[in-house]
């Protein structure tokens, strides 16, 4: 009996540890910097905003490095949300200006559209999920 009520304990510890990584901020599950993702990311890019390989791989750092930084801020409970938006602020400025040193206007402008269409989506997904 001890060794069963051992080993189920054990399965549940293994399991918990195993989901509780699966799920970790910049890892391989939210898009993080696995080489496989920028590969990925890069390539829809190119095709997307009509870029060139070093432009594709200078915005997914760019875009990474922003999501890094927001993501942060956005999982802070410690702060409220107009608080968060005063903090994000600088962030998205520093994108910006980094974004306009090698895209052309039109490019930056697809690539602000694009991002509000996924902030839409992922706002619709979130509040089915809270639903």
């Amino acid at each position: 009996m001890k060794k069963i009520v051992f080993t189920a304990l054990l399965f549940t510890l293994c399991a918990s540890a195993s989901f509780s990584q699966k799920f970790s901020i910049g890892g391989v599950h939210r898009g993080g910097t696995s080489p496989v993702n920028k590969q990925k990311l890069a390539d829809r890019f190119k095709s997307e905003f009509k870029l060139t390989d070093d432009q594709a791989n200078t915005l997914v750092t760019i875009q990474q490095d922003y999501q890094l930084k927001s993501r942060a801020i956005k999982i802070d409970t410690k702060t409220t949300n107009k608080e968060k938006k005063e903090k994000l602020q600088p962030i998205e400025e520093e994108r910006n200006e980094k974004l306009k040193k090698f895209l052309t206007e039109e490019q930056i402008n697809k690539v602000d559209e694009v991002t509000k269409e996924v902030n839409m989506t992922r706002g619709q997904r979130q509040a089915k999920a809270v639903s």
